[in-house]
């Protein structure tokens, strides 16, 4: 543990830090390349939005996965479509951008309805109507997550968002 603040190990520290980097900007420049050199490639325009997801870079990815998502409408290959609906119902709610977080919700509920996520995507929509302070929609959307789907693990979010609007906190 004494070889931790050596100069050696900060420089090694730095290096893994700076290779890190340029393999970043490397796998970003190759993404890129790839949605240039087939801009018809749903999956090449995914994979640039999940590189960007992954660095908490939502505006990139929520650029990046809507040109996925048209593409892959168009071709209906819709094993992309879901997965890139959920993805910007989370992402625009991470955004703060609520009104577009519901309207890709709302898109999400009826294009899926057998999906496995619904419970996800039903509470992603009560934090939306809760932060935009539309109490009534959201204890209706988040009362309707509990009923239909009583084992979710997301249900306790979805209580502790009920019983702040019961107190009447928000």
């Amino acid at each position: 543990m004494a070889d931790v603040d050596t100069p050696e190990h900060l420089m090694a520290a730095m290096d893994r830090a700076v290779k890190k980097a340029d393999d970043a900007r490397y796998k970003e420049k190759e993404l890129t390349v790839a949605t240039v050199n087939e801009p018809e490639n749903a999956l090449a325009w995914k994979a640039l939005g999940d590189f960007y997801e992954e660095r908490n870079q939502y505006k990139g990815a929520i650029e990046a996965d809507l040109t996925a998502r048209d593409l892959a409408a168009e071709k209906d290959e819709h094993r992309i479509v879901e997965p890139i609906t959920f993805e910007l119902t989370y992402m625009e709610l991470v955004l703060r951008n609520y009104d577009r977080s519901l309207e890709e919700s709302a898109y999400y509920l009826k294009a899926f309805p057998d999906s496995a996520r619904l419970d996800q995507v039903y509470l992603y929509r009560g934090y939306a109507f809760f932060y935009k302070k539309s109490n009534d929609e959201a204890r209706k959307v988040l009362k309707e997550q509990i009923e239909k789907f009583p084992k979710s693990p997301f249900n306790a979010n979805a209580q502790e968002i009920l019983d702040v609007i019961a107190s009447g906190g928000h």
